[in-house]
Formats: structure tokens, sequence, C-alpha cells
């Protein structure tokens, strides 16, 4: 494999000669902080379930496109795939099925309204900031996650002004670009990706008996913008968009006209505020669109039409009621809808509440 990488970033830096001073060295103490496990910042040592953190810095290292690729090596998590890039891909923790793991990106529900699991297919790691992979029952976020918890956090802007190309190319002629761009200043930031990845695929059967191979394309593009003011609050609004195209095989031999066509958009505007010291407020609003078509001349069972609709409108209250004890209260309101052109076509309304309590009995003494 050849590949390709170009990396172009302009951060502002003014220094004047002779401004230069030796400092001592600060010691840092590295602390990994997970939200997903109790809805609020925790420490790793304070939480109770087994819990695995994708940081940054190894996601650009491992230099992986697809979300799936990174939780292979994450303990008792299980990757399957049915073909080639782009074909139907499940993610089971603890031996447990595909629809009892929650996923969340930016706090969003990613789970299908049909199926109840996500198709890790087409989720790319463009802009992915860290993923936090909660393994075991999760209570506060009921019977869908009763094998865990994947919850993906995307990249906020720097200080300062960043963007980057990047271009891979490989075999079975593989291309990826992608290009971002992210800053902030003030109470204001964003960050912005975009990127292509296309491959000729390989087939499912023999390549000797199958010389036709089933090309992959997937665009993505996300975005992410913050804004925040002392005196309202700090407002975040993300949004990704993907369309990809598949060829695929038929049941028991090559089938050079079958095709799939996906695409789908999640947006979600969160809002949160704090009100002195010991009572935190925030609203989520979100929306997420899921389609899947398929097209083939030559029989009728690869035509179809599968869509999927979730909107949801979630409200969390954290109290500190002492030094040591917080309360924290959420509601949830969502509305469901999938559909099978030709089949069915439904939709639930589901609203919950809960009401957490946790209490710290003493600080660890090193």
């Amino acid at each position: 494999m050849v590949c390709l990488l170009l990396l172009a970033s302009a951060t502002p830096s003014l220094v004047r000669a002779g401004d230069e001073k030796e400092e001592a060295p600060v010691a840092t103490v590295e602390e990994t902080v997970v939200v997903s496990a109790h809805r609020t910042p925790l420490p790793t040592e304070r939480i109770g379930s087994s819990v695995t953190v994708i940081e940054r810095e190894e996601i650009e290292r491992r230099e992986q496109h697809f979300v799936s690729e990174l939780l292979r090596t994450v303990p008792g998590v299980e990757v399957t795939r049915t073909g080639g890039p782009g074909k139907a891909s499940s993610v089971r923790i603890r031996g447990g099925d595909a629809s009892q793991t929650l996923v969340l990106v930016d706090g969003l529900r990613l789970n299908s309204a049909n199926t109840g699991d996500v198709d890790f297919a087409h989720l790319t790691a463009d802009a992915v900031e860290r993923i936090e992979v909660l393994r075991g029952p999760q209570a506060n976020y009921g019977s869908e996650a009763s094998a865990g918890v994947i919850s993906i956090v995307t990249r906020r802007g720097r200080d300062g002004l960043h963007g980057g190309l990047a271009a891979v190319v490989g075999e079975l002629d593989l291309q990826r670009w992608q290009a971002r761009a992210d800053g902030r200043r003030g109470g204001f930031d964003f960050a912005l990706s975009a990127s292509d990845f296309s491959t000729e695929g390989v087939s499912l059967l023999d390549l000797d008996e199958a010389p036709e191979t089933d090309p992959y394309d997937n665009r993505t593009y996300v975005a992410r913008l913050g804004f925040e003011a002392a005196r309202w609050g700090s407002f975040d609004l993300q949004a990704r968009r993907f369309e990809a195209a598949n060829e695929l095989d038929g049941f028991l031999d090559d089938d050079p006209n079958a095709r799939s066509a996906t695409d789908g958009t999640n947006v979600a505007l969160s809002w949160r505020r704090l009100f002195g010291s010991r009572w935190q407020q925030s609203l989520t609003l979100g929306s997420s669109r899921d389609d899947l078509e398929g097209s083939d001349p030559d029989t009728a069972f690869n035509n179809f039409l599968i869509e999927s609709r979730l909107d949801q409108l979630y409200l969390q209250t954290d109290l500190a009621v002492g030094d040591r004890e917080t309360v924290m209260l959420g509601l949830r309101s969502e509305r469901r809808e999938g559909s099978n052109r030709g089949s069915f076509d439904e939709q639930v309304d589901l609203n919950s509440g809960f009401v957490q309590g946790q209490w710290r009995l003493r600080d660890a003494q090193l």
C-alpha cells in the first residue's frame, strides 16, 4: 500500500525577541474523565462500571477511517462485518445482541428505530475527539443499554485557527481525502470536517470465481459550533451528514447489478447553564434520519426502501446537595418512526424519566 499524507496547520503566534524565559517544570497529573457512565463528568476511579476510553491521540496514531476499526481492540467488544468496506457491520459487547448496545454521538441516540442496532459500516472517525465504551448493563440508560454503551464525542474548536488536508492512496483503488478546520476566539468555537472514502472493494465470493468487485464510496460532513455567554449559558450545535453507495453480491452468485445507497443526518442543539455553584440545567433537542435504498433490475428481492426517524428532547437537572452529594433528575421524550416500503410504516412515542443520587463516602488518600 502506498500512503500519502499532507498536513497543514495555521496557528497565530507572536514572540518578540528577548521575551523568552526559562520556566521551571510544572508537575502534571493525568486524569481520565468519563461522562457517559453517570451522565456527568467523573474520573475513572469513581466509576463502578468497566470502561475503556479511546482518546484523540490514539485515534490519530492509529489512522483508522471507521469507528468500527477503532473498537476492534477494546476488551469485551466484538466487531463483525459481512464483507469488504461498506458492508453491514455490527458491534456487540460481552456477547450481547447488537440492539442491546446503546450508541450515542454527542449525547444523541443513534440506534435505528427499525432494528434497534447501529450499522457501523458508514460511521467514520472524522472529527472524533474520544470514544467511551461502557461494558455491562447501564441502568440509567434503560433496557436498551443492557449490554453496554458506546458514547462518541466529536471535536471542538481549539484556540487560534487550525486547518489540515490529508490524502491516502492504496491497493484496491483505495482513495481517502479529508479536509478539516477548527478554531476558537472569545466565546465562539467551530470545528468542520469533510471526507471522501472510495475503494473498488472485494467480492464476497472467491475472487477466482467472481472477478467483479463491489465498489464502495462514502462522503461524510461534520460540523460543530459552540457559543458561550456568561448570562445565557453555553450553546452547542452538532451536525453530521453522510452519503454512501455500495455494490452487493447475490445470495449464491455474483450480482453485477445489485446496489444500495445509504444516507443519514444527525443534528443536535444543546444548552447548558450553571445557576450559582450548585445547580446546573441542560437541555438537548435532537433529530436523526437514516435511509437505506436497494435497487436491482434482475430480482425484486433486492429492491427496497427502509427509513428510520428519531426525534428526541432531553432535559437534565444536576443539584449539588452537599460537598459529597449530587442529585440528578432527567426527562426524555422521543418519537420513533420506522418504515419499509410495501411492508410496514409505524411510529411510537416514548416518555421516560429518572432520578439518580451520588454520594461519595470519602476522598482517596494517596
